[in-house]
């Protein structure tokens, strides 16, 4: 037995045991085969206390770092390392960070934070080398969903109603969202299921159903920014209204605002 041979079996059993072996004295012949991903970070089940995340993957072998390029022009072609936003159909231009463990440990920086609730696909190309010069052969993708961390909620920032609201004819009412709804529509209707109404709080009843039809108009040109206005001259029935804004009400990533939302203005 020559010497190679019983130092590379030292290391071998050492290795099995548990213990830790710098990556430059294992042998090559004691690597897995067929090389392949063996975790890939970030992941649906992982604590999204932040949308500021590095794409990590992990190989079962070295690998050759020629071969991992990343996306960096966004165009979810350039590249072997990709990752892709499924609601938006595009990819963010990533930076490759570091190479560590022979080449086994890839990490990446996309150049914006993710999107909330969002599907997302890493993509890890065919042309994708180990050390032994071995490629992938075929596309290997890894999806996950993205969290929705505090402070990215939908929720409503702020609600204003003008000097003289309720009073006489007068109506203006601004109401500010953390993003922009995708179900507000276009007018307040004579509908208690709209997602933006008014109520009478002295009879219960939704506007318009039997309060002032026509009357108010909801503007959603300047979203997440919205207006209800008095847009026809004529008396209002009662001096206050609550503001109720449905719990479903929601924006482009599907995140529901989740309770309803009164207040009694002015």
């Amino acid at each position: 037995m020559n010497k190679f041979t019983i130092v590379a079996a030292a290391f071998g059993f050492v290795h099995c045991m548990g213990v830790e072996v710098p990556e430059e004295y294992i042998s090559d012949k004691y690597y897995a085969s067929p090389t392949q991903v063996v975790s890939v970070s970030p992941s649906t089940s992982m604590s999204w206390t932040t949308l500021s995340q590095s794409l990590q993957i992990k190989f079962n072998n070295p690998m050759d770092a020629a071969s991992l390029t990343v996306d960096t022009a966004g165009d979810c072609v350039t590249g072997n390392i990709r990752l892709r936003n499924n609601r938006d159909n595009f990819c963010p231009a990533l930076t490759l960070k570091s190479l560590d463990k022979r080449n086994s440990i890839l990490v990446a920086t996309p150049s914006a934070d993710l999107d909330p609730n969002t599907s997302y696909t890493v993509t890890v190309a065919g042309a994708v080398t180990d050390f032994r010069g071995t490629a992938f052969g075929s596309d290997q993708t890894f999806p996950f969903t993205t969290g929705i961390p505090s402070g990215q909620e939908l929720r409503v920032v702020s609600v204003t109603a003008a000097a003289g609201t309720f009073a006489g004819d007068a109506v203006d009412i601004t109401i500010v969202f953390s993003r922009a709804l995708t179900n507000a529509g276009g007018a307040i209707k004579d509908d208690c299921n709209q997602v933006i109404t008014l109520i009478n709080p002295n009879t219960g009843n939704c506007y318009a159903t039997v309060e002032y039809p026509s009357l108010l108009s909801l503007d959603t040109s300047g979203a997440p920014t919205y207006r209800i206005f008095h847009k026809q001259n004529a008396a209002l029935p009662t001096t206050s209204q609550t503001l109720r804004i449905r719990q479903d009400a929601v924006d482009r990533f599907d995140i529901t605002l989740g309770s309803d939302y009164t207040l009694t203005l002015p």
